[in-house]
Order: structure tokens, then sequence, then C-alpha cells
């Protein structure tokens, strides 16, 4: 709870550092957002090892592949990290930017799942034989 409190402050204090500069220096709006963006990723660099724990006990206890865990973070981490790059293009009214960053990582994330459809495939084809 402590960090979500911590998280909106720096996203409260970032929305309004944002706001006086595009009056006053509209040059430096868009570094300031980045600057809280980052502060606000470093927050939740400091829950991931908690997570992965969890994530690992659950893994532990389903007798799971850990490469599959490895692979949906991944994808999420993509998936956060192009949405908060297509958002700063958004915000500095660059939608076509935006969009192209959208894109990539939709495509990036369709590669990483390519070994899911290999193995979909393959059990697929193996229950077919049978």
């Amino acid at each position: 709870m402590n960090e979500v409190i911590k998280i909106c402050a720096v996203a409260l204090v970032t929305a309004l550092v944002v706001l006086l500069l595009r009056q006053y220096k509209p040059e430096f709006a868009p570094i300031a957002a980045m600057a809280g963006v980052a502060a606000i990723a470093l927050l939740l660099l400091r829950t991931l090892p908690s997570i992965l724990g969890l994530a690992d006990s659950f893994l532990a206890f389903g007798g799971m592949d850990a490469g599959w865990l490895k692979l949906l973070l991944k994808a999420l981490g993509i998936a956060v990290l192009i949405q908060t790059a297509a958002d700063l293009c958004r915000d500095n009214q660059n939608a076509a930017l935006a969009g192209a960053v959208e894109l990539a990582g939709k495509v990036m994330i369709l590669l990483l799942a390519v070994p899911l459809l290999r193995a979909a495939a393959e059990i697929a084809v193996g229950l077919i034989n049978k």
C-alpha cells in the first residue's frame, strides 16, 4: 500500500510540474514527463522480487516449466514499455510515431509467441497421430 501512495504522489507532482512547464517553458515539459515515468518505473522495480518469488511458488506448486513464466514476463514488460513510449509520443502530439511504436511492440510480442505456437502445433500433431 505504501508503494501505491508513493507512485500516486510522484504522478501528481509530475503532472503539476508538467502543467507549469507547459505554460512557462514548454520545451522542458516532455523531459519532466519522462523523468516522472522513470521515477515511477524505479518504484515499480522495487516490487519485482516479491512478484517473482510469488510466481516461482505458483510454478513449483503447479509443476510447470519456468520458461513459460519467463516468456509471459517478457511479453508483459514489452507491453508496458511500448505503452509508456506510445503515451509519451501522444502527449507530445506525435500520434504517427505512437502508432509505429505500438506496431513494433505487437510484432515483438508476436515474435516472442513463436515458441508457444510451435509447442501448440507439436502437441496438436502428436494428438492427431495417436
